[in-house]
């Protein structure tokens, strides 16, 4: 099957694709090493941060609009997330 459409590709007379390799240098994303991402160098753990409560809470109040959650279950995630404050 590939075969038929690499012929058939090179006898239509369109240009070569690209296929995957390394980007070109200079392209937009020049200068992004793995630097840039210090959670996935090798020999370093991701930093993790605490859940923050606040964006909990607002988490917890869009899942209780948009009826994900129940009053009652709203009242307790929001009881056990205070408590453990």
């Amino acid at each position: 099957m590939f075969s038929k459409l690499s012929r058939r590709a090179r006898s239509s007379g369109a240009p070569p694709v690209a296929g995957p390799g390394p980007a070109p240098a200079g392209g937009p994303f020049a200068g992004m090493t793995a630097g840039a991402f210090p959670a996935l160098v090798p020999g370093r753990a991701p930093v993790v941060l605490p859940p923050d409560p606040l964006e909990q809470l607002e988490r917890l109040a869009l899942l209780h609009q948009h009826g994900a959650l129940t009053d009652d279950e709203f009242r307790q995630q929001k009881t056990k997330l205070l408590d453990e404050l």
